[in-house]
Formats: C-alpha cells, sequence, structure tokens
C-alpha cells in the first residue's frame, strides 16, 4: 500500500485549538443534565441499605441471637438461631463489609433483608 495515497487525517479532531498541547488526546468533559421540571438530576446516594462497619455488624448479629463460636485467624464464627446447621462467618477488617457479604449474611439466616436491617428481635 502506497502512503501518499492514504489520506493524513488528525488522530483527534477539535472544533477549536485545545488549551494546552499535549501528546495524548483528551476525551471531551462529561457533562451531567441541567435540573429542570422533567428532569430532575440529583447525585447518587447511599440508598435504603446501608454498608456496615465489623462492630455494627457484629452487634446486630448479636440483637439478632447469633453467638460467637469461634475466631479463626481474622475471620469469625457465629451460630445461626434460624438454622443450626449454617454458620455465619465473616472477616473483621477495618472500614465498611462489604455489601455482598451482608447480602450472603441475610441469606443464611434466612430472614428478608428489611427485616435484617429495621426489625427489632
Amino acid at each position: 500500500m502506497r502512503m501518499d495515497a492514504i489520506e493524513a487525517r488528525p488522530h483527534c479532531v477539535f472544533n477549536k485549538p485545545p488549551r494546552y498541547t499535549s501528546k495524548r488526546c483528551s476525551k471531551p468533559d462529561v457533562r451531567f443534565p441541567k435540573p429542570s421540571a422533567t428532569n430532575s438530576f440529583s447525585p447518587p446516594d447511599v440508598g435504603k441499605y446501608p454498608s456496615w462497619n465489623c462492630r455494627r455488624l457484629e452487634r446486630r448479629l448479636r440483637e439478632i441471637g447469633c453467638e460467637l463460636l469461634r475466631t479463626a485467624g481474622s475471620h469469625r464464627h457465629y451460630s445461626n438461631p434460624f438454622h443450626p446447621d449454617r454458620l455465619i462467618t465473616f472477616a473483621w477488617h477495618p472500614g465498611d463489609v462489604p455489601r455482598g457479604i451482608i447480602a450472603d449474611i441475610v441469606q443464611d439466616l434466612g430472614i428478608s433483608r428489611d427485616d435484617f436491617y429495621f426489625k427489632k428481635f
């Protein structure tokens, strides 16, 4: 293929020259839609089910009726009052417990998420 047959095109096409020159082509800024009567944009919120740290999760498990059976390294194993053949296990680390782990704990307990987060036991 001949090089003079290929039309040279710039890698990035700008309507106006960029403020600074760089070796890479930067993507255009992503702009959020402006709020209007039909489009009420708000930043993402936390949601109905918040994430918890290990202390808060342990406190809730004890409120439900789980008891600490053993500790192996950083993992804590609790009894399950609703299904005695299943254990509740999670790792004790700083920071929040991932929501997927909390969802697995709720599934192992056999109760709904609303009951786990909000019901008085």
